[in-house]
């Protein structure tokens, strides 16, 4: 008879060992998504610090364009350029290529034939070994 009261522990264990699994899955489900979950979130940590990286450069670079910008030399130079406008002693003088007045037969008036067919290498040497070809090409 010590063998009928060990049916019941058995069972007792049994039940206890199949309630420990299914307790033991439950957590291993649970931490599972949880580690899922957690590297998501570092996931989306890097990408967010990456691209907090990009704006800081562009930041940067957008500092540095402010500060060109506002800088005396460049506000000066804008005034010249866009106002016409010269320090106290200083001329202005404006070049405008567009303006160039032209012939019906689309050469620049004051170019001659023979003078626009010379480089300007050639122009330079002429200038310091053959001055007299030079003071000719001028003429024309």
């Amino acid at each position: 008879m010590p063998f009928q009261g060990a049916g019941k522990h058995v069972k007792k264990i049994s039940v206890a060992l199949l309630a420990s699994v299914i307790l033991a899955a439950g957590f291993i489900v649970g931490f599972g998504r949880e580690y899922l979950h957690n590297r998501e979130i570092e996931k989306d940590i890097a990408d967010l610090q990456s691209e907090n990286d990009r704006l800081q450069g562009k930041k940067l670079e957008f500092l540095g364009l402010i500060n060109d910008l506002s800088s005396e030399y460049y506000l000066e130079d804008q005034a010249r350029v866009k106002g016409g406008m010269a320090k106290p002693g200083e001329t202005l003088v404006l070049v405008d290529d567009h303006d160039a007045k032209k012939n019906p037969d689309g050469k620049v008036l004051g170019e001659s034939a023979e003078d626009a067919g010379v480089s300007n290498v050639t122009r330079w040497l002429y200038y310091f070994f053959d001055h007299k070809r030079f003071t000719e090409l001028e003429r024309l």
